[in-house]
């Protein structure tokens, strides 16, 4: 799977927001979260992969310690749930997926032990995992990481992409939003060209 399709997938320090309110984060205190916890996302994507039976997708996100939204899919079909039903339709999504109570819950607890509040991870593309940072309104801050580097032509193209910044070689910061919603809500034109420049000097 290309950096693009990652991109495009379906979809706490002292910064720390509850879901569904209006925060914004610079891309400077989404590098600082990432530092700080970047080996367990790749642990958490390693546990993913031993947990979930082949050919499985899932999506979950919590509100404080709530189950948000909950979508599963895998060769015979999907289903997405949110708030209520999804906690109505939870045994038995699991049950699709491979996953145990426990299990469940540890992924609920590794999150919340990093500060975030969602996973997206794909079996067919074992590699790349999105971590769901933060919320803020309808838009969300998110890593896309994978363990493989991305092209040079990856990488430009996410410098290209308003909502985008190509961290290092292996994660993109990335805002799921609507392009309306960006200027407001996302960072700002001078935010991303301020973080891209101090990225490229801590590279030399």
């Amino acid at each position: 799977m290309t950096a693009c399709c990652l991109m495009t997938a379906v979809l706490f320090t002292s910064c720390f927001s509850p879901n569904g309110h209006s925060k914004h984060y610079t891309p400077e205190m989404i590098a600082e979260h990432y530092e700080m916890y970047k080996q367990q996302m790749e642990e958490l994507r390693n546990y993913l992969h031993h947990a979930l039976k082949d050919s499985c997708v899932i999506e979950v996100e919590f509100e404080g310690d709530s189950l948000r939204q909950f979508y599963i899919g895998n060769r015979y079909g999907s289903s997405n749930y949110f708030y209520k039903e999804a906690r109505a339709h939870q045994d038995s999504m699991m049950s699709v997926v491979g996953l145990t109570r426990q299990s469940f819950n540890d992924i609920q607890q590794k999150l919340k032990s990093m500060g975030c509040i969602g996973v997206r991870y794909n079996q067919y593309h074992p590699d790349e995992i999105v971590i769901l940072f933060q919320r803020n309104d309808i838009g969300c801050y998110r890593y896309l990481i994978r363990t493989y580097p991305m092209t040079a032509e990856e990488i430009a193209n996410a410098i290209d992409f308003p909502l985008h910044i190509p961290y290092n070689d292996y994660c993109i910061f990335d805002y799921d939003g609507s392009m309306g919603a960006f200027d407001t809500e996302g960072w700002n034109e001078s935010e991303k060209k301020q973080c891209l420049k101090k990225i490229q000097q801590q590279n030399k």
